[in-house]
């Protein structure tokens, strides 16, 4: 394979529905129009939809389908998805760890509530970066990318002491994963005036409480029987014969089985029946007036939010949902134009339909250059610090290769904080930490090093991100930098170079040493580059731009 290789860890089934392949889908368009080539590991459970991810043209690594199944409800605890995963997450990570062969993917996605740290922490040998798709914030990970595209009460504290303090954290619907069509779609939409004559009923791939057929049964009311109604169900859903018989029976209703072109659907449509979840944010991104029946646990904390703030009207859980209240609920949308014209104006500004284009840019090149912002380290950052020193391919490139135990990290750290002769910085985006960039007195000058956090490595961001943190120095110090790498880090020597610093003889074997004398600028700081424009795409194989923190 060539370009960028990303792996796709996530399932279907009857029990899981189809929305966490659906969103994992609409990524892997995105990558692979940026560049990217993408395959799925996805096991084969009854109710899967793995021939349909062939469809859309990206290749499949089947796992045999499971035998494990949950007995209770999932729910609040992690422990609750594992009847999901079908087998236990030992013998899950064997077989994807098989199934990527000679394959080492620069990105392997996650999208699974059954999976977690554990899980990830087996398959980190074998990939370079981990990318989880989650909202439940029940449980820890592994990762060096967290997207939960959600709303939900505590908002980023719900992720505190479950991801690692490199992670970066892609939280919100401006990241929710759409189809490029919902964009386009979305451009071209009408201004609706808050009258309802059109009525669009989607229940997701499965919908196993069949919400489809009670909507159909309160449609029988006479006050509805002129409004127009497009009905959509899953290819794996159970009740679609009776769903048939249903529809015939009322006039204005069309059955459609499995579209592509959602998007138009709800474009046409004036307000929509659904299920919390992926389907929700489509709505919201196309002003869609929503009125949601959450069909999982997982569904309600965000749609207890959207509720509370005015983006949607949520009716309860599934069973507590029947016909009367379905009934109720329309007849009440149908008076209340004001209300349907606050709903499309809050939701339309709540997810813009670019949340794909977002992530994908960052996977394969990186943070935009322009985004980046230096900060003085403070405690806060102990941890983060011990995170990035003790990544293996830092360690690899410093002269102490040993690992830096946490007690002599902390007592180091805190040190070096209250050190006048020590500048301890932290780049950053928008979305998190980068890196650090830390400068030393000793002698004539100060020794600056860096590290680089994995998942932005090979993506050109080391350059300008050492450039802005010797721009920000500069403002406190003026005195000449010296900067020192292994002989065999070719990588750092090059952006110190390319930065202006000139090879001066070495004090101890096996390395080189660079020299910026006071008052001297990186070309980038003084002359501007064009990585301040835009995001620098330099796909690479990882290497490290790293030295010894400790």
């Amino acid at each position: 394979m060539t370009g960028l290789l990303v792996a796709v860890r996530a399932d279907a089934s009857r029990e899981i529905g189809t929305g966490h392949v659906m969103r994992c889908l609409s990524l892997a368009e995105g990558l692979a129009q940026e560049g990217a080539q993408v395959f799925f590991i996805s096991r084969g459970h009854p109710g899967n939809v793995n021939r349909e991810i062939e469809k859309r043209g990206f290749e499949v690594r089947d796992l045999p389908p499971g035998t494990r199944r949950s007995e209770t409800q999932p729910g609040d605890d992690a422990d609750s998805y594992l009847g999901w995963l079908g087998v236990p997450r030992e013998r899950d990570a064997r077989e994807c760890i098989e199934a990527l062969g000679d394959d080492r993917p620069e990105w392997l996605v996650v999208d699974h509530y059954a999976l977690d740290a554990s899980w990830e922490v087996m398959l980190r040998p074998s990939v370079g970066n981990i990318f989880v798709i989650d909202d439940l914030a029940n449980r820890p990970h592994d990762c060096d990318v967290l997207l939960d595209q959600g709303v939900a009460e505590g908002g980023s504290r719900r992720w505190h002491d479950r991801v690692p303090a490199h992670c970066t954290r892609l939280l919100g619907p401006r990241f929710a994963l759409l189809r490029a069509d919902f964009g386009r779609a979305r451009r071209r939409l009408r201004q609706r005036d808050g009258t309802i004559g059109r009525v669009l009923v989607t229940f997701g791939g499965v919908d196993a409480a069949n919400l489809t057929g009670r909507t159909l049964d309160a449609l029988r009311d006479r006050a509805l029987a002129d409004l127009a109604v497009d009905v959509v169900v899953g290819a794996g859903n159970p009740n679609f014969e009776a769903l048939q018989l249903q529809a015939k029976a009322l006039a204005g209703v069309s059955l459609y089985r499995g579209v592509d072109d959602m998007a138009e659907l709800m474009a046409r449509a004036d307000v929509a029946f659904g299920a919390g979840g992926a389907t929700t944010w489509e709505m919201l991104c196309m002003g869609l007036p929503a009125i949601i029946v959450t069909a999982a646990r997982n569904q309600r904390p965000s749609t207890q939010f959207l509720h509370d703030n005015g983006y949607v009207t949520w009716l309860g859980d599934a069973e507590h949902v029947g016909t009367d209240s379905i009934r109720t609920a329309l007849l009440r949308a149908m008076n209340d134009a004001q209300g349907n014209r606050d709903m499309e104006r809050l939701g339309r500004d709540l997810v813009d339909g670019n949340g794909v284009g977002r992530i994908a840019g960052i996977l394969c090149h990186g943070m935009r250059c322009a985004d980046l912002k230096v900060r003085r380290a403070s405690p806060d950052d102990r941890e983060l610090f011990w995170d990035w020193v003790n990544d293996p391919d830092v360690r690899a490139n410093a002269f102490n290769r040993e690992s830096i135990p946490w007690a002599a990290h902390e007592r180091w750290y805190d040190r070096k904080l209250d050190d006048a002769e020590t500048v301890l910085l932290v780049v950053e985006s928008a979305y998190g930490p980068l890196g650090q960039v830390r400068f030393e007195k000793s002698g004539g000058g100060f020794v600056v090093s860096y590290s680089l956090g994995r998942q932005f490595r090979g993506k050109g961001t080391g350059r300008p991100m050492l450039a802005r943190a010797i721009g920000y120095f500069r403002e406190l110090r003026d005195d000449a930098l010296i900067a020192e790498t292994l002989s065999g880090n070719h990588a750092s020597a090059r952006i110190f170079e390319r930065l202006g610093f000139v090879e001066v003889d070495a004090e101890r074997t096996g390395s080189r040493r660079f020299r910026l004398d006071a008052g001297r600028l990186p070309r980038e700081v003084r002359q501007g580059s064009p990585e301040d424009d835009d995001r620098v795409s330099t796909p690479g194989s990882g290497s490290t731009n790293a030295h010894s923190l400790s």
